[in-house]
């Protein structure tokens, strides 16, 4: 069920990310980093799982910190643009028996 009363602020959320978008690419181009990055980068936040939480969050009531907090995770575990991508924490270190949780892997520049 859609509320109503979040539909304002999720639209004006939409509209900074176009602009941070809108930035990102232009920045992007100018120091060569490949166009399908920048596209990329940030579309989940117009993902059902992260809009209305972000919307509410900056220009609603912020009534639901969970929420936004699952949105944040979200976010963070699926645009390697962000460092917390990179950082396995779980103890599932078979693969390298020297590895220990919560330590980040190297983050490739593409």
């Amino acid at each position: 069920m859609i509320d109503l009363k979040n539909v304002i602020p999720t639209v004006k959320y939409v509209w900074l990310t176009i602009k941070h978008k809108y930035f990102v690419l232009r920045s992007g181009l100018r120091i060569g980093v490949p166009i399908y990055l920048l596209i990329a980068h940030d579309l989940s936040k117009f993902s059902i799982k992260e809009v209305s939480h972000y919307g509410r969050q900056f220009y609603g009531d912020m009534s639901d910190s969970q929420g936004f907090m699952r949105a944040w995770l979200h976010h963070q575990n699926t645009n390697p643009h962000h460092w917390e991508y990179w950082v396995p924490r779980t103890g599932h270190n078979r693969c390298i028996p020297t590895y220990t949780a919560n330590l980040p892997l190297e983050m490739p520049e593409s």
